[in-house]
């Protein structure tokens, strides 16, 4: 980055064991991590300019790919999230998927297959907006989802059956960093209260209502079953490889540096260097390419 004052400390939000973790120890509002708007703008300019650059060398090298998995409850700021910290990556590097309910066909499919065509490519980012997590919370409160994949309703009380269900996304995880494509996991963590303001917002404001939904409420108004589920699904999927980071939310700006200080630690992590191309140090053939492009001169 341009310098590391603009850096922020994302550290004390990252969970690697799952065992103790309990959301209501995570905050959803903190100090700004930032004095005022210009110099947030600032640091997200720097942290920006910094993915950009490793997004290019991580697509000139071609050997390993990253997936961003947002996810969050509804109104958790997702969206801008993925826009602020990813939205000067080259778009040709980079691919966003937002995943609603499943439909009918993928209704009779295992939970993940839908999400394996949208994995990136070596060289690339793909950012989910909702995951593949949906089905370890969304559908724990919601027994008729799992009664729709022709999955006994009472699963949703069998502690045995989400635990092999996060067993299979752990699972999914490590081959994904097996074959080179590192997950970076952010959950925006916003309180109840700004979740309920948020929503009231997009009721009220024409730009925003196309966003809100019935069940959006219906489900804000199942805030503990819904933590819980959260409690549960990071309690047994957070690892050392695949952590989670679980950023206070509440301001959507300090959510954003931290979520932007995650991703660029994974990329500096992964150091894709450009490749030598043209033989690497032959200096010899080099010479003669450029007599090539200089019309026979050297």
């Amino acid at each position: 980055m341009d310098t590391e004052a603009a850096r922020v400390e994302v550290a004390p939000y990252r969970v690697d064991d799952g065992e103790t973790f309990a959301l209501e120890r995570f905050p959803t509002a903190v100090t700004a991590n930032y004095r005022d708007r210009g110099d947030y703008r600032k640091r997200m300019d720097a942290y920006r300019r910094a993915i950009r650059l490793w997004q290019r060398k991580l697509f000139a090298e071609g050997r390993h790919a990253l997936l961003v998995v947002v996810q969050g409850m509804d109104a958790a700021g997702k969206n801008g999230l993925i826009r602020r910290v990813l939205g000067s990556v080259d778009p040709t590097g980079l691919h966003v998927w937002s995943f609603g309910p499943p439909n009918s066909k993928e209704l009779r499919q295992d939970f993940m297959r839908r999400y394996h065509q949208y994995l990136p490519e070596y060289g690339s980012i793909a950012a989910f907006n909702r995951s593949y997590y949906e089905f370890a919370l969304s559908a724990r409160i919601h027994p008729e989802w799992l009664a729709a994949r022709g999955i006994d309703a009472a699963q949703a009380k069998n502690g045995r059956f989400w635990e092999q269900t996060y067993g299979t996304i752990q699972a999914f995880e490590g081959y994904l960093q097996d074959n080179g494509i590192h997950v970076v996991k952010l959950m925006p963590h916003v309180s109840q209260q700004a979740q309920r303001q948020r929503l009231l917002d997009r009721l009220h404001k024409e730009d925003k209502r196309w966003k809100l939904t019935e069940a959006d409420c219906e489900d804000a108004g199942r805030w503990d079953e819904l933590a819980a589920a959260y409690d549960a699904c990071i309690q047994g999927t957070a690892t050392t490889k695949a952590p989670w980071f679980v950023l206070p939310g509440d301001d959507k700006r300090t959510a954003r540096l931290l979520a932007a200080e995650a991703v660029l630690q994974k990329l500096e992590q992964l150091s894709p260097q450009w490749p030598d191309g043209l033989d690497g140090n032959n200096a010899a053939k080099r010479a003669r390419i450029a007599a090539i492009l200089n019309g026979g001169k050297t």
